[in-house]
């Protein structure tokens, strides 16, 4: 992951990218929580808006990949077809936890 890329795509530091980061990475497990007790309970409109969250989140940061598996939530959740949804629920956590390591990385290469 290029920090500095993507800091500079929104116009701040790669300090403060990854500050704000650290924030969205906390934010989006939460609601990785919330969406996959909304998917045991068989809620549509509650993993649809939680999924919308997650895509935006990660839109702003420029995370491609957790964005395109939110939208495929999103759009599961919306034609009420949960068969699949799974799989993308968890490269939405493997992309967070990615994320969450590479920003460790940054912060040990910084001390």
């Amino acid at each position: 992951m290029n920090f500095s890329e993507m800091a500079e795509n929104v116009g701040l530091s790669v300090d403060e990218f990854v500050e704000i980061a650290h924030g969205f990475i906390e934010a989006t497990h939460s609601d990785l929580l919330q969406l996959r007790a909304a998917i045991r309970a068989s809620l549509p409109e509650q993993i649809s808006a939680t999924a919308h969250s997650i895509k935006g989140a990660a839109l702003t940061f420029g995370f491609e990949q957790m964005h395109e598996a939110a939208l495929t939530v999103e759009r599961q959740a919306r034609e009420n077809t949960l068969d699949s949804m799974p799989e993308a629920v968890d490269r939405i956590e493997t992309e967070l936890g990615a994320i969450a390591e590479a920003l460790q990385h940054i912060r040990e290469i910084a001390v």
